[in-house]
């Protein structure tokens, strides 16, 4: 029995397949951009419009999401091995495929000469009531099935009716009644609607209770008055479809779209909206107007697919290490991250464009303070020409420890030693030329600073100033023998003179 179960799973896999080749699946309701078929051990998007590029996205059961870009005139595709050489597990997939239309190289300039304008939105609206872009953007979602690690596109229901067809004898009275009232209504208990309400059914809290097993609530606007809105609007439970989603959506049905919907189970709060108008993402207890949280490094995602302009993503997250800033597109690079714990104004930017690392009150182009307090300001004088200059360097005895005194002599021995050269940095001019000794060679002498590859300016300077004090020190010394030779010799002189006048 178990093996003849086996044969008939297989050949009703077999006879799933070899439908869905021909089959294509997307939401009801959303339009369909792509024709869905099932090639061996992939899926296959094969598009029914011109397009420039198209980004597909699919959920996986375990959480995961997988994203890839397709060029120009290459269906989309999804295998059934990940990228770390891993099978896909079984499970319903959720997708979404999202198309750039493309357009005519006149466009493509226009597009490329407003890309950075302030009102670029407004010239996109422009070229759409040209007809030159299309008017909404070309998405198409929907899901597929994995069993046994093979993709199958959902069945439908066949011959799974909820309702039969009446048959053809007469009807009771109580099969074909229709109540019908021209005036106002009111049910002061419990209301049950659907096909499957019991005569003697049993109400809990609900004052409503829909019953059927397709579940649709339709909003039909007959307004006929000129300037009046007549969109209709809809309420849709559970897909109809063989192993379909559970979800409860609303469509708008004169756009075909589905704007809002929530998966079966979504997660507490997934979304929640406070009493003070705050959104929470994963909290009921939002503290600011956006609140997301996860348990580990919440996330959210800046994505520009399937528009005008190119396709590009970026993340913005944080964790107990760092915030950061990630550019999916760019191989998931992190061009800027801050790491937990970094100082007050490690970067401000005041009104006026200046900025300062370091202190809030730069008062240069570039202005840097470092920890022990160095100012370095980077400005433009009036040539346009880069200045740097370095100001005050904190040098205040509270903040020092381990002082002890130097011997000159010493100093000034190793700074007769010290190499010192002319030369130009890199990339600068030849003519562009400093002169100084290198930092290995100065950390050598006297191991200061914190690595070989710097110099701080107050080492030099302390340096210079010992040595300067060890030559002064010896020049009064120089200076204390010189005098004292020149009265011995002026005694010597006057000796001499008496005696020769003798």
């Amino acid at each position: 029995m178990i093996r003849n179960a086996h044969r008939m799973r297989s050949a009703l896999l077999s006879v799933v397949m070899m439908l869905s080749v021909f089959t294509a699946w997307a939401e009801p309701g959303v339009p369909s951009v792509a024709d869905m078929e099932i090639l061996g051990e992939e899926v296959v998007w094969t598009p029914k419009v011109d397009f420039a590029s198209l980004r597909l996205s699919v959920a996986l059961p375990d959480g995961r999401t997988v994203q890839s870009a397709f060029p120009q005139d290459t269906p989309p595709y999804f295998n059934m091995w990940l990228e770390d050489g891993t099978r896909v597990p079984d499970g319903r997939y959720m997708y979404e495929l999202r198309v750039r239309p493309r357009v005519d190289d006149e466009t493509q300039s226009m597009l490329a000469a407003i890309q950075a304008l302030p009102d670029r939105q407004e010239r996109v609206d422009l070229l759409v009531s040209e007809g030159r872009l299309p008017e909404k953007p070309l998405v198409q979602t929907g899901y597929f099935l994995v069993v046994d690690g093979l993709p199958l596109l959902p069945a439908a229901k066949v011959g799974q009716a909820k309702h039969p067809k009446p048959s053809l004898a007469a009807p009771t009275a109580a099969t074909n009644t229709k109540a019908v009232t021209t005036g106002d209504l009111s049910v002061r208990n419990s209301l049950c609607v659907g096909g499957d309400c019991a005569d003697t059914e049993t109400f809990g809290d609900e004052t409503i209770l829909l019953k059927e097993g397709t579940l649709r609530i339709r909003f039909n606007d007959t307004s006929t008055t000129a300037g009046e809105p007549t969109r209709n609007w809809g309420i849709t439970i559970n897909d109809i479809a063989v192993s379909g989603a559970d979800y409860f959506a609303i469509e708008d049905e004169d756009a075909g779209s589905i704007p809002f919907r929530i998966e079966g189970t979504a997660p507490d709060h997934a979304l929640y909206v406070s009493d003070s108008g705050d959104i929470g993402f994963g909290t009921s207890t939002p503290a600011q107007r956006l609140h997301a949280l996860d348990t580990d490094t919440p996330t959210l995602r800046l994505e520009q697919a399937g528009g005008a302009f190119g396709d590009r993503t970026w993340d913005i997250g944080g964790n107990e290490s760092q915030f950061f800033v990630r550019d999916v597109t760019n191989a998931s690079a992190l061009p800027l991250r801050i790491t937990a714990g970094a100082p007050n104004n490690s970067l401000f930017i005041a009104a006026d464009g200046k900025v300062g690392l370091g202190t809030a009150t730069p008062t240069a182009r570039l202005h840097v303070k470092s920890t022990d307090g160095t100012d370095l300001l980077v400005c433009e004088d009036a040539t346009n020409t880069v200045v740097v200059r370095a100001l005050s360097q904190t040098s205040d005895v509270n903040l020092k420890e381990n002082i002890k005194p130097v011997d000159g002599r010493d100093i000034l021995d190793r700074v007769s030693e010290l190499p010192v050269s002319r030369w130009n940095f890199k990339g600068d001019e030849s003519a562009t030329r400093h002169l100084g000794p290198m930092a290995q060679d100065f950390h050598a002498a006297f191991g200061l600073g914190e690595d070989d590859r710097h110099i701080a300016p107050m080492d030099m300077s302390g340096v210079s100033l010992a040595a300067i004090q060890q030559l002064n020190e010896e020049r009064q010394a120089q200076e204390a023998k010189i005098r004292a030779l020149e009265e011995r010799l002026a005694r010597l002189e006057a000796l001499l003179g008496s005696k020769a006048g003798r």
